[in-house]
């Protein structure tokens, strides 16, 4: 019981999901989203990782539609959250050097809705 009193208390708790712009990332967070919503967990918003990284059809082209993230990113059950951009950095994220970068980039920016995202 406590537990759950904790887990639910937006003054304690606080989930943020980090997920790059593709299909699968996305469907897999709305899920999460939608099962910590029915538990009444708080959820504090998204960080799109590798936010400047278009997606490619499978044979590694860009779209030719112009379609981009966006796209994969529209309709998805969590558009009512804060949203946050980090663009593809030059490495992996390792060690505390590289996670203050990360945080920077995401402290520099303010949330955007869906319809903020680069087009």
């Amino acid at each position: 019981i406590r537990a759950r009193s904790v887990l639910t208390d937006p003054g304690q708790t606080s989930f943020i999901f980090v997920l790059t712009p593709r299909r699968l990332p996305v469907l897999e967070t709305a899920r999460a989203v939608a099962a910590l919503r029915k538990y009444g967990i708080p959820i504090g918003g998204i960080v799109v990782n590798r936010a400047d990284d278009i997606p490619s059809d499978p044979d590694g082209e860009p779209p030719a539609n112009g379609a981009d993230r966006s796209s994969e990113l529209s309709g998805a059950d969590f558009s009512d959250l804060p949203h946050w951009e980090v663009p593809t950095l030059a490495g992996d994220v390792i060690g505390l050097d590289a996670l203050r970068t990360v945080a920077r980039a995401v402290s520099a920016s303010t949330p955007v809705g869906l319809e903020g995202l680069r087009r």
